[in-house]
């Protein structure tokens, strides 16, 4: 083990503590798959030795009351209109709202999705420019497009969500589409 030089030092505390958004902390477990912690790190002190400094001491800050998978991504080429099977593996019974982006292809210049295990709960944009890639984050609910277009005009507020279990997706354009979320996991126990 080594010291940090004041550049490094400088760099990895920005990294560590100068964040205004919780991060994921990865702990691996020889036992376990990995799983992440949505945190803060709080109340860091340097750990010095020698007058020079090793590592820090921290307070983790858990803003959530589960553990989260790794990313999981999925990527789906449709031609016409193709069927998607999805199965959300979080153990929280609560929707799952992923983060997609969405490749138009060929004349397309719309998006429609239905979950049909969501009351055939319909994600549309319509009034696409043609070979755009609209991306889609369904938690935050932020959607951009590739050419700087506002999409968000034409499109009907039905967020993309899967709830518990298995969802089948119907998607009635040509188009790539690319999912990535994180499957929470309750952990622990009593």
């Amino acid at each position: 083990m080594r010291p940090y030089s004041l550049a490094e030092e400088e760099i990895i505390q920005e990294w560590l503590f100068g964040q205004s958004e919780p991060k994921f902390l990865n702990v691996l477990e020889l036992e376990r798959s990995s799983v992440s912690y949505l945190c803060f790190l709080r109340q860091p002190s340097k750990i010095i030795i020698g007058g020079r400094v090793f590592g820090w001491r921290f307070t983790l800050e858990c803003v959530a009351p589960y553990a989260f998978t790794d990313i999981f991504e999925s990527r789906h080429e449709v031609v016409d209109e193709a069927y998607i099977d999805f199965h959300n593996m979080s153990s929280i019974h609560d929707y799952l709202y992923p983060y997609m982006e969405i490749e138009l292809q060929g004349n397309s210049t719309f998006v429609s999705i239905w979950n049909r295990n969501d009351n055939n709960r319909l994600f549309q944009v319509l009034d696409v420019r043609m070979g755009d890639t609209i991306k889609v984050d369904n938690k935050r609910q932020i959607m951009t497009a590739a050419s700087g277009d506002n999409v968000f005009q034409n499109f009907n507020l039905n967020w993309l969500r899967f709830g518990p279990g298995h969802s089948r997706l119907h998607v009635g354009n040509s188009c790539i589409i690319t999912l990535r979320t994180r499957f929470a996991k309750a952990i622990g126990g009593v």
